[in-house]
């Protein structure tokens, strides 16, 4: 699963699940990814305090790499 968080307006952001067209990225945006599927996690997949650093991916992504 991917989350795409892109700015709008002033102060607000915007959560996509799909990858937003180049077209509507100004400059750039945060993809948000999980490492490991739910089953590969030792201990029940869920995400935890601890485990969240090693568990979630951010990138910062511009339109020329969509």
């Amino acid at each position: 699963m991917f989350l795409f968080a892109m700015p709008s307006g002033s102060s607000g952001v915007t959560f996509l699940t799909e990858a937003p067209p180049p077209s509507a990225i100004k400059k750039k945006c945060v993809l948000v990814l999980r490492a490991r599927a739910k089953k590969e996690v030792p201990g029940g997949g869920e995400l935890t305090e601890a485990n969240m650093s090693q568990e979630i991916i951010f990138m910062e992504v511009n339109k020329e790499v969509l």
